[in-house]
């Protein structure tokens, strides 16, 4: 009886063992160490100041400062991205988070806009401003997508 005992004990260690193992092995991320929690936050407010700046930019009576603000926003946080380890896979996973938020925004904006025309003409201002922001965040998503970027 002692015998299975500690034969069973033995293997449930060996078990334990192996799966620290693996588990030490699995990188966070596919390329290494990125620290999680930055570069979901930097994600998440970069995601959000894009949409926002689209949004004023779609708008009839653009908003000059809150563009250039927006745009000091998201310079500010790119930077951010460079100082964190492993740089490069942290920038192309929140690059990626980023176009996820675009092409979010983008099938709403689409939805919204083929509701919108079974009402009223393009020439409706809320119809243009759709229009607009489609092609916004189309233009964005082209630009996120350019090699090198």
């Amino acid at each position: 009886m002692r015998i299975v005992s500690a034969f069973s004990s033995a293997i449930a260690l060996l078990n334990i063992a192996a799966l620290g193992a693996c588990a030490a092995r699995t990188p966070r991320e596919p390329s290494g160490y990125v620290n999680g929690s930055n570069v979901d936050t930097l994600a998440a407010r970069l995601a959000e100041l894009e949409l926002r700046r689209i949004s004023v930019l779609a708008s009839a009576p653009t908003d000059a400062g809150a563009v250039r603000n927006a745009d000091t926003q998201i310079a500010a946080l790119r930077e951010r991205t460079y100082l964190l380890p492993n740089r490069d896979v942290a920038e192309r996973i929140i690059t990626e988070r980023v176009m996820r938020a675009l092409e979010a925004r983008e099938s709403t904006v689409t939805t919204r806009l083929r509701e919108l025309r079974l009402v009223y003409t393009d020439k409706y201002p809320t119809v243009r401003q759709a229009v607009e922001e489609e092609r916004l965040l189309r233009e964005r998503e082209a630009e996120l997508r350019r090699p090198g970027h």
